[in-house]
Formats: structure tokens, C-alpha cells, sequence
């Protein structure tokens, strides 16, 4: 489903201003959600530092509501959120074993084991956003192929392959798995090529090819998985280190180990992305097992295989954090000449030399029928019947308690394409947010999210939709609240694509079914971007 940007007709227009306002620096309180642990000074600062260097989701299961569960946040940890709702705790029945969440190579989609107490293990998906949650068949999911559309598990001691389209499942090898993938602590992984494969079994981790009949090679420790290119097998050596193997020459050597600046006790959970940049794990604050002891979150950047600087603790909840998975938004690519791409943004959001860098304001209410400030266009999309929107202008609602006021936006979704958004574009049609770093504004209503779209000068086709990126705001009630919303939570909808912040020319706020009512109100009001603090 696309959200698209018209123009055409427009009802009325408001006094718009388009710009990006900076991410307040993250306090305990916004990390903490639900903890009885704030961050320490050093701890915070390191989360601060990770700010716009890491662009990305990171999802993992926990028991913090008393039933194992999904949660979600930004890569560089910002806003933490449960992601499902499966269970009840102490529901007769629950599934117990290991939910080991994996994202789909584009980040929307998350894969993994569910099912009843005592019966097979299922393989289960669930947007990114925490849409759907589906049965899919009958087995323990193990890993996505690269296109997104299928993966792989274990069912009767054969690998698998399942493709969602058409909800088959088909034998991808016959060579016979040490593991029959009816438990759900199944722990291991495949190569992309599917020729070989790592699991962890009750004699220990094995490596073995999948194309004949060679004999599994032993691992020296737990936890046993492979790289996305299928290179490297990396495992937990005592549960102490991150150790890996070139899976063809054999060389073992340390990947991560623990060091003062690191957590004081065990590691386990060790995943690492797919541009093999971030190592993400858990370490426990007690020298016990993991799921016996406060087991944390903690990301590692890697050069060429090696950390560097000290890991970052990512969660501080008392209960137990565990199989944490990692997607990261592909890079913008790199600035080939000396030309500006887009034009400079206008009063609004510029700053001089010496100056403070400011707030660029994007939709501020100050009058019925204003035109946009900044000398753009706006609108609403669609108008047809049974999906579309009226907006109304509210005098002296500013959310902030300024002058002007609000808008409400009163929706009906009960027609393709299913979602209905408020749009803008900047003066000359693009704008350079570069050096911004997070949308900032205020909602509040009967719908307890939406969406912010951005777009970019190469979104053109929505069939293909490069230079379009989301990002779910949750949290919506009955009064006012300010939300801040990172670029990097941004999830572009296209795999391997990403969004060009020089040559912004569309910002949205969208309301899409089946995550929002078919019907319902949205009142709206100050959307700025928060610039970047200057270095």
C-alpha cells in the first residue's frame, strides 16, 4: 500500500511552515520506560553519542510483562516499545520457549517461534510497526531469504523454505539436521546459498554442509550463528567472548570480548548485522546464567571485525532482555561534487555563523485559509468516497499555548487505498534537512497512532517506492502531547533503499488501515525539525 502526495484540489489552506527540529538529547526517563533503573552519567552519554551514527531497528523478546513478548526501538535505542501482545501471563498454555525475533532484510517484517505449551513449535510473523501477527506453518523459523518474500526452518529434521505469497512450504535440502525443530529453543542459522548451516544441539554447536554427507564439524561454544553473507561463523566461548571462524579456512579468533568498559558479566544472544558494523548481545549485571540473572542489552560498533570503543547499554529494565535482532538502514551515498543538490532552507530554519542552529517550523496553525510561510503547497489525500478527510481550523488551540491554534482531522478509511494523509511540500520543491536530525511536534485524539512519511526527489513511482521512509508515532490519548521522532527511526519501504534528507520534498502525517480505526479524529499541531547540535 503506498501513501501517496497529490495535489489537485484542496479544501481550504492553512499557514504551513516546512522544516526539521533537533532530538532533545535523550533523558533517562525516555530510555527507561517502565524501568526502576535510570542510565548513569557515562551510560547516557553513550547513548547521546550514538545519535544520527546509526539509522535502523532493533527488536528483541523480554519478559518485563510477565510474558514473553516482542519489543522494539530505534538502533541507536531510542523509543523502546512492546511490539505484541500474545499472551496473558499465567494464561494456561502460554508458549514458553525462545521467541528469537529476526527482521526481514527491508526491516518490516519480523519472523518468529510461537505456538502452545506442549505442541509443536509455529513459525509466526508480524510487521515491524506491530501490525498482524500471523501463523505462517508449522515448524521453527530459522532465517530470511534475501528477498524478503520467504524463509527458512526446521520441521521433522529437514530444512524448509515457506513463501509467504503462497503460503507453501517446500524442502530445501535432504540432508538430515542434527536438530527436529519441534522445540522452540531452536538456536542456529543458514547460509544464503543454503549449502550450510550452524546449530547449537544437546552435544553442542555443529557446522555442517547441507550438499552431502560430510561430517558435522564441532564449534568450541553456545549460541552458534552466521554472518549474512555466510562467511563467518561466530558463537559465545565461555560465555565470556564473541568468537568467529572463517567458515572456509577455519581461523578462530576473538570478535568481542569483555573489557572494563564493558558489562560486568556474561554474554549471550550475539547478533550481528547484515553490513557486519554492529554487534548487538546481551550481558547480564551477575555472574550467572542469562535467564537467570537482569540480562541487558548492549550494541558494539566493529571495524573490520574488531570493536571499537567500549560497548553501549541499550536497556535498563530489572527483568530479562534477550535474542536481541538488528536491521540498519542502507547509507546516503556519499557527495560526489561540490554542487548543492538542494536548495539552502529559507529564514526559517537557517542559522548564521556563530548562531544557534534553530527549529525548522513545517505545520504551525496561526490562521483559517493562511497559506503555507515558507512558500510551499499542501493538501489532502485522497478525497473520494469512503476514504478521505475534512480538516477544521481551531482558533486559539495551540498546543503550546501560543497564538493561533489547531487542526483536527476528522478521517474515514473504509475504501482503497486504505490511509489518508495530510501532505507539504518546501519552497522550490526540495530542502535540505541534512543537518537536522528528528521531527518534533504535537498530537493528541482517538487514535492511538499514526504515521510520518517523508519523501524524497526520487520518489516518483509508487510501485517503487525509493526515497520513501516511515515512521510509526505511538502513544496517542485524549490530550496534548509532544512527540520526538529521531530520522533514524525512519524505516525506508523499499530493501536496500534509503532517504536522501538533502532533497526532501514531501513530509506527511497519515492515518492507515488496519493500525488506525476505519473512522476516528486526529488533532495536529506544531511540527518542527530539531536541528543537529553543532560538533
Amino acid at each position: 500500500m503506498d501513501i501517496g502526495f497529490g495535489s489537485g484540489k484542496r479544501p481550504f489552506r492553512r499557514r504551513l511552515a516546512l522544516g526539521l527540529g533537533a532530538l532533545a538529547c535523550l533523558c533517562a526517563a525516555g530510555l527507561c520506560r517502565g524501568a526502576s533503573q535510570a542510565p548513569r552519567r557515562e551510560e547516557r552519554l553513550a547513548l547521546e553519542a550514538l545519535q544520527g551514527r546509526i539509522r535502523g531497528q532493533i527488536v528483541w523478546e523480554s519478559n518485563r510483562s510477565g510474558q514473553w513478548e516482542l519489543y522494539a526501538m530505534a538502533a541507536d535505542g531510542s523509543d523502546p516499545h512492546q511490539l505484541t501482545r500474545l499472551a496473558s501471563p499465567g494464561e494456561a498454555g502460554t508458549y514458553r520457549k525462545y521467541l528469537r525475533p529476526r527482521l526481514s532484510p527491508d526491516g518490516s517484517t519480523v519472523l518468529f517461534a510461537y505456538g502452545r505449551a506442549g505442541a509443536p513449535c509455529e513459525a509466526w510473523t508480524i510487521s515491524s510497526s506491530g501490525q498482524l501477527a500471523m501463523k505462517r506453518t508449522v515448524g521453527a523459523p530459522l532465517d530470511w531469504f534475501a528477498d524478503g518474500r520467504r524463509f527458512a526452518f526446521v520441521r521433522d529434521y529437514k530444512l524448509w523454505c515457506h513463501d509467504l505469497r503462497t503460503g507453501k512450504d517446500t524442502a530445501l535440502a535432504q540432508t538430515p539436521l542434527p536438530v527436529d525443530g519441534s522445540d522452540g529453543d531452536l538456536v542456529g542459522a543458514v547460509t544464503p546459498d543454503f549449502r550450510a548451516a550452524v546449530f547449537q544441539t544437546l552435544r553442542g554447536s555443529v557446522f555442517l554442509e547441507l550438499t552431502g554427507s560430510s561430517v558435522p564439524r564441532s564449534l568450541p561454544g553456545t549460541e552458534p550463528r552466521l554472518t549474512a553473507d555466510g562467511r563467518f561463523a561466530y558463537w559465545v566461548a565461555e560465555g565470556r567472548e564473541v568468537r568467529f571462524a572463517d567458515v572456509d579456512g577455519r581461523r578462530d579468533r576473538s570478535l568481542w570480548a569483555v573489557s572494563p568498559g564493558g558489562p560486568p558479566g556474561r554474554v549471550s544472544c550475539p547478533t550481528v548485522s547484515a553490513d557486519g558494523r554492529w554487534l548487538i548481545f546481551c550481558g547480564t549485571t551477575a555472574d550467572d546464567a542469562p535467564d537467570g540473572g537482569d540480562s541487558e542489552l548492549f550494541l558494539q560498533e566493529l571495524e573490520n571485525w574488531k570493536p571499537t570503543g567500549p560497548a553501549v547499554r541499550l536497556t535498563f529494565h530489572p527483568r530479562t532482555d534477550r535474542w536481541p535482532c538488528i536491521w540498519t538502514a542502507a547509507s546516503a551515498p556519499a557527495e560526489t561534487t561540490g554542487e548543492t543538490t538542494a536548495p539552502q532552507v529559507g529564514a526559517a530554519g537557517a542559522a548564521g555563523a556563530g548562531e544557534r542552529p534553530r527549529d525548522l517550523p513545517i505545520f504551525f496553525f496561526t490562521a483559517e485559509g493562511a497559506a503555507p510561510e515558507y512558500g510551499g503547497d499542501w493538501g489532502l489525500w485522497p478525497q473520494i468516497d469512503q476514504c478521505r478527510g475534512d480538516l477544521t481550523f481551531l482558533p486559539g488551540g495551540d498546543a503550546e499555548g501560543g497564538p493561533g491554534g489547531a487542526v483536527r482531522i476528522d478521517y474515514t478509511l473504509r475504501a482503497e487505498p486504505r490511509s489518508f494523509s495530510l501532505w507539504t511540500t518546501p519552497r522550490n520543491d526540495l530542502v535540505d534537512l541534512s543537518s537536522f536530525r528528528a521531527f518534533v511536534m504535537y498530537a493528541k485524539g482517538s487514535v492511538p497512532s499514526f504515521t510520518l512519511v517523508v519523501k524524497d526527489r526520487n520518489a516518483r513511482d509508487p510501485n517503487e517506492p525509493d526515497g520513501i521512509a516511515d515512521a510509526v508515532v505511538r502513544g496517542v490519548t485524549a490530550e496534548w502531547q509532544r512527540f520526538e521522532v529521531p530520522f533514524q527511526r525512519f524505516l525506508p519501504r523499499r530493501r536496500d533503499a534509503h532517504v536522501d534528507w538533502r532533497t526532501v520534498n514531501h513530509v506527511g502525517i497519515a492515518l492507515i488501515a488496519p493500525a488506525n480505526a476505519e473512522a476516528g479524529t486526529l488533532f495536529v499541531d506544531n511540527l518542527r525539525a530539531a536541528p543537529a547540535p553543532r560538533p
